[in-house]
């Protein structure tokens, strides 16, 4: 999916359903998350991201946050806890209109909405702490490379990459996946609509916009990093893809 097109369909995500969007939690499909319940799970998140850097001896600067893909901030409030500054970025300007008004941090925590491929809206440098969670799965891997090596650019030395990625796909999602493209292509919606709620496990209602998903293996993940200029500190599995992927999140330090 191109830039333009993976832009069109999260705008309308952020339109039809925006927290389940972000949290694709059984039982919370049209609209049914509570808001409070929603960002509490941010802070639990970003918690466990804290306590885990700890645990690997990771000194980390509290200046300047960066939150990428942050949605409707739920992970950026989050961090707007720990920072002197945290800025939220997303694609989809839908999502940066409703992270506005979930803001009650003021000043203290900005969302900027950006429609390029890049980052070239913060300096070379300017952060000391990047974060993102159940975002780069969503885009094509030339554009999730793309975006580690703008993290690279942006954060100071010593600065702090924390990010997760699904590393293989199971039979199941292969499935679901080829399903949902027949039914789009084909028409099909209502004729299969039965059998993608079974394999999808949700409860809500198909939608004409798409989330992908992208894997990619963890040594292959590591070598890139250590390329554009990265230390690896760590590389574990996760839970933040369920049952369909295997998930590992990464910690990384800015040589």
């Amino acid at each position: 999916m191109e830039m333009q097109e993976l832009r069109r369909h999260w705008d309308g995500m952020g339109k039809e359903d925006p927290l389940w969007a972000i949290l694709t939690v059984p039982g919370k499909a049209g609209r049914r998350w509570n808001p409070e319940e929603f960002f509490a799970t941010g802070r639990q998140e970003v918690d466990a991201v804290f306590q885990w850097i700890g645990a690997l001896g990771i000194k980390v600067n509290r200046g300047r946050a960066l939150d990428f893909g942050c949605g409707v901030g739920r992970l950026t409030q989050a961090l707007a806890d720990r920072f002197d500054s945290t800025h939220g970025v997303d694609i989809a300007s839908s999502m940066i209109a409703l992270a506005e008004q979930y803001n009650r941090f003021g000043d203290r925590c900005k969302y900027h909405l950006n429609e390029q491929d890049d980052l070239s809206l913060f300096a070379d440098g300017s952060f000391d702490f990047v974060l993102t969670l159940i975002c780069l799965q969503h885009m094509e891997p030339r554009y999730a490379r793309g975006y580690l090596a703008e993290f690279a650019r942006i954060l100071a030395p010593g600065g702090v990459l924390c990010f997760q990625l699904p590393a293989t796909m199971t039979l199941v999602t292969r499935l679901r996946r080829a399903l949902g493209a027949a039914t789009r292509r084909l028409g099909l919606g209502l004729l299969l609509r039965p059998v993608l709620r079974i394999l999808q496990k949700q409860e809500g209602e198909l939608s004409e916009y798409v989330m992908e998903m992208y894997a990619r293996p963890p040594l292959e993940v590591i070598a890139y990093l250590e390329s554009i200029g990265f230390l690896v500190k760590s590389a574990e599995r996760d839970h933040l893809t369920g049952n369909d992927f295997v998930s590992y999140r990464y910690v990384a330090v800015r040589k």
